[in-house]
């Protein structure tokens, strides 16, 4: 299994050095492949709901999407609870409130 995983994590990263490194945008597939490979680094079984919605959600490139779900994480472990899809929807709504109070100072 250890083989396996860094075999696609080799390929993945691969990928994105060709479309430009952490800062290119990443295709759907892409983002959802990361995400995947994210989560079974941490031992996490993300449902695949979740894995479409932070995919569609993060559209800009590695590095965001990379800092999204270290956040997301860190929300559910904060709050002592499973990442599903209706956690991931509060995450990012509170990521929105949050964007928009800061853009009012």
């Amino acid at each position: 299994m250890k083989a396996s995983l860094e075999s696609r994590i080799d390929n993945l990263l691969r990928t994105i050095d060709t479309q430009g490194g952490e800062r290119a945008k990443l295709d759907f597939f892409l983002r959802k492949e990361l995400l995947k490979l994210k989560a079974e680094i941490a031992g996490l079984n993300l449902p695949s709901e979740v894995i479409d919605f932070v995919a569609r959600k993060v559209d800009s490139n590695v590095r965001d999407l990379e800092e999204t779900s270290t956040d997301l994480i860190a929300y559910a472990v904060a709050r002592k609870s499973p990442i599903d899809l209706d956690l991931t929807q509060r995450f990012f709504a509170s990521r929105t409130r949050k964007k928009k109070s800061l853009r009012r100072r």
